[in-house]
């Protein structure tokens, strides 16, 4: 799993041949394997900052054994299909645009 948190920048992910616009504050998140690229229009006087954060699906399980709502939201991020409407409601309670 992935997910990138943008605070400066703008540009645009393709994810399953969509393309969706990013700008600071998006949220982008996709799953083990799932064909992916980011691009980032960075001006000459602009910046692109992000933070990445990578999760191996078999040590993210076997680390939240004790936090079992936590690790059942990881195994459904994983295994489903991405669900609109929960990543709508994940995206407006941290404020940010989630793309999936």
């Amino acid at each position: 799993m992935e997910f990138i948190y943008v605070h400066e920048g703008e540009g645009s992910a393709i994810i399953d041949q969509v393309i969706y616009p990013f700008k600071p504050g998006s949220l982008m998140y996709f799953k083990t394997f799932q064909l992916h690229r980011v691009k980032a229009k960075i001006p000459e006087t602009g910046s692109y900052i992000r933070s990445k954060l990578w999760l191996e699906p078999s040590v993210l399980k076997s680390c939240m054994e004790q936090l079992t709502i936590l690790q059942r939201f990881f195994l459904y991020l994983r295994q489903k299909p991405a669900n609109k409407k929960l990543l709508l409601f994940i995206s407006r309670f941290l404020k940010t645009r989630f793309f999936f």
